[in-house]
């Protein structure tokens, strides 16, 4: 078949790929070129299919590989601490595992994502969680610790490829697959994660390829005066899903932003993505399952105050709604297993993985959600999903 719907390099690639068909190339040889160049149209890593894939309740439960937490503070990134939670097996295959980076909403630490990084750790990922000042200080309600300009997931983007050559640790060394990492983040990370994914051209950075940007109830986009770090610009957004496959989560009920956050939030989506993306909005109703101050100790598991009334009143539970809550095993956030299944799915089993179908095919099935939008970039027919 002809191509269609391609930029002319792309179909001037595709020619040449049927051309070497016709020299003499035999026909799967030619088969598994053009999926293999339809997938790199998509944004999709190939995979080798070394990583289990999706059934019924993977992505909702932990996966096969064991996992520990490497703390370190990098001189050669200014000092910053970050948390390595890490598979504990050698990995499947010379690639070695995907990185992900989560960078955490304003005054939230670690404790509210430690069971979501964990989880993520046990189905095969490095997961990096940076910190702008420290463990403690990233947590605190007064003094508010505050960044929205990349600065610290540029840094995380450093400590991981002095990981991946073992000039940070030689714990890492040679088993991390720099060319499929995702950025993440809720609230103000989310922010960072769309900024830095913007200014990485086709998602290249300096050390790797950023597959996925993941913001989780976003600051709403083209807000000023305050200036625009603050925000999130419609450019940035644009830019950021250009570069790379993109989910965009919020909640009926969260009021970070005033009443009609989630429309904000959506109308931002809506106006500025072209590339391969995924919003969906959760049900006030699954996000109030969200414990009460009340069941949640006063003390974290490092010892640290939670601070949960402070923190609840300036947001409330839509806001909360991505985070796991401290010592309350319970609550699992609803968006958790989309989370874990695109992870599995961009990073690692590829488009015609049941973890990238299953994303694409059912997150709008799922009664916790109460609408989705899906963009989908023109694709080879080879690697058509849904």
């Amino acid at each position: 078949q002809e191509p269609f719907g391609l930029e002319p390099d792309s179909e001037l690639r595709v020619q040449q790929i049927l051309a070497a068909n016709r020299l003499g190339e035999n026909s799967s040889a030619m088969i598994f070129k053009l999926v293999a160049f339809g997938l790199s149209l998509l944004g999709v890593a190939r995979s080798d299919g070394n990583f289990p894939d999706c059934d019924a309740s993977a992505s909702t439960e932990d996966g096969r590989y064991g996992s520990s937490q490497l703390s370190l503070v990098w001189p050669v990134t200014g000092g910053k601490q970050f948390w390595t939670q890490h598979p504990t097996e050698e990995p499947p295959d010379s690639k070695g595992y995907p990185v992900i980076i989560f960078m955490h909403a304003l005054n939230l630490g670690y404790e509210w994502y430690q069971p979501q990084v964990e989880r993520w750790a046990s189905h095969g990922f490095i997961v990096i969680f940076p910190f702008i000042e420290s463990a403690a200080a990233d947590d605190s309600v007064q003094p508010i610790v505050q960044e929205t300009d990349g600065t610290t997931l540029r840094k995380a983007l450093d400590f991981v490829h002095d990981l991946s050559t073992g000039e940070a640790s030689p714990l890492l060394k040679g088993k991390i697959d720099l060319d499929n990492m995702a950025l993440a983040g809720h609230n103000m990370g989310a922010v960072e994660a769309l900024r830095v994914t913007a200014a990485a051209p086709q998602g290249r950075t300096a050390w790797g390829k950023v597959q996925l940007a993941v913001a989780l109830h976003p600051f709403v986009c083209d807000v000023g005066p305050p200036p625009g770090k603050y925000t999130i610009s419609s450019k940035e957004i644009k830019d950021a899903n250009d570069n790379a496959a993109l989910l965009y989560f919020t909640s009926e009920n969260d009021n970070a932003f005033g009443p009609g956050t989630a429309k904000r939030e959506h109308d931002c989506f809506m106006k500025n993505v072209q590339g391969n993306a995924i919003f969906a909005n959760f049900k006030a109703s699954a996000c109030d399952a969200y414990p009460n101050c009340t069941e949640i100790p006063k003390t974290g598991p490092y010892g640290k105050k939670v601070d949960c009334k402070p923190k609840f009143h300036a947001f409330g539970k839509g806001h909360f709604c991505p985070t796991s809550a401290p010592g309350v095993s319970s609550w699992t956030s609803p968006q958790a297993q989309w989370l874990t299944m695109a992870f599995r799915g961009y990073l690692q089993g590829g488009s015609e993985s049941a973890c990238f179908k299953q994303l694409w095919g059912q997150i709008s099935q799922d009664p916790h959600v109460a609408s989705t939008e899906m963009q989908r970039k023109p694709e080879l027919q080879e690697s058509l999903v849904v």
